[in-house]
């Protein structure tokens, strides 16, 4: 069991990290949650029939239980502070898909990041609880809004 945990590891992580940034994360959160979400696994392996689908639903959880939490401290301590930009980011060459990404609504993003990730609406409809109908309208509204703000930078000139 833990080689086949371990091979599915090297798999699926820098995809599942991926997909964490998809959902708005900067790389090394993205790689905290990822390994969290595997940690988890490790301790249920044997109950776990999809893992690839599995693990999405895990990281999405860790991560907005972060966001939540960040958010409360950021509140309680700094309401006016944004988060640094993490260079590995722009390292990455995408980082103006990923901070259009974090613009978009909870919804929008989650089904968007199940999408890139190779998943068809009638699957990510099964693995969230909802209609295709619902993804395949959040998936139009989020395209429709990254196209748009994709657009104006380049109107605007910046990257």
């Amino acid at each position: 069991m833990q080689n086949e945990i371990s091979e599915y590891f090297e798999q699926d992580y820098n995809q599942l990290v991926g997909f964490v940034m998809r959902l708005g994360a900067q790389q090394s959160t993205a790689e905290d949650v990822a390994q969290a979400a595997f940690a988890q696994a490790c301790v249920q392996w044997s109950r776990i029939t999809h893992p690839h689908a599995w693990l999405r639903r895990v990281v999405f959880r860790i991560y907005y239980q972060e966001v939540r939490r960040a958010s409360r401290l950021r509140e309680q301590w700094s309401p006016a502070s944004t988060p640094a930009v993490d260079p590995a980011d722009h390292a990455a060459g995408c980082d103006q898909v990923l901070a259009a990404l974090a613009t978009l609504p909870v919804r929008q993003r989650e089904v968007m990041a199940w999408h890139v990730d190779g998943y068809e609406p009638e699957q990510i409809a099964r693995e969230l609880g909802l209609t295709a109908e619902n993804v395949r309208k959040a998936l139009q509204r989020a395209r429709e809004r990254l196209k748009k703000l994709l657009a104006e930078q380049l109107e605007r000139g910046t990257p």
